[in-house]
Order: C-alpha cells, then structure tokens, then sequence
C-alpha cells in the first residue's frame, strides 16, 4: 500500500470515527435551574451546542470524503524509457520515442512531444 493510500485511510477513518462519535456522543442539552421550588431540574437542547455538532458532522463528512478519495484514487506514474543513447528505437511497424514512448511511423521527422528523429 502506498503512503498516500494510507494517509487516504487513516482520513477515511478518523472521519468516520469522528462523526459517530459526535452524532451518537455529544451531548447538545444543558442542565437549567428549576423555576419553582420542588420542580426538578431540566435539560434542554443549545442551539449553540447543536451548531457546533451540525460544524463537526460537515467536517468529518469532508475528512472522510477526501480520505476515500485518495485512497480509491491510485495515480499510475508510468516512465518509460527509450535506449540509453538517446536515440529513437527502430520498430518493425514504426519507430519508438526515446522520450515519450511514443511509436510513429517509420517516415515520421518528428514526435508529437517535440522529439526530432534522426
């Protein structure tokens, strides 16, 4: 697995984690003093509180979006590489570009990445 893979999992993970908990553990109601003698105590949900919840769901959301993302997104760097000398490689069909791997035909002067043929 490579280092972007994993670093794609740990934010698909810490995201996930992070939005269960704060769905399912934090607490969005205060406690509010009894208005008569006797009553007992309530609690009541914060608007402040569920703001900040409804801000962590977004964020975690984002986190795991973007840890899937570069975890599913697996970047194929291809180089390919001609002859060591530098010139273009001779074919039966064509000739190949040392420099983009490109094969032409054989009466080409010229790559489609700029390379002169000889």
């Amino acid at each position: 697995m490579k280092l972007i893979q994993r670093i794609g999992l740990a934010a698909m993970a810490a995201g996930v984690f992070g939005a269960i908990w704060l769905a399912l553990f934090f607490d969005i109601s205060i406690q509010v003093e009894p208005g008569k003698i006797g009553q007992p105590e309530k609690r009541v949900a914060n608007i402040d509180l569920m703001s900040q919840r409804q801000s962590g769901l977004i964020v975690c959301g984002i986190v795991a979006v973007v840890g899937t993302i570069l975890f599913v997104a697996n970047p194929k760097i291809e180089t390919r590489q001609g002859p060591s000398s530098g010139a273009a490689m001779r074919l039966p069909g064509g000739q190949q570009c040392p420099r983009c791997g490109l094969i032409s035909p054989p009466t080409a002067k010229r790559c489609d990445c700029g390379f002169t043929f000889l």
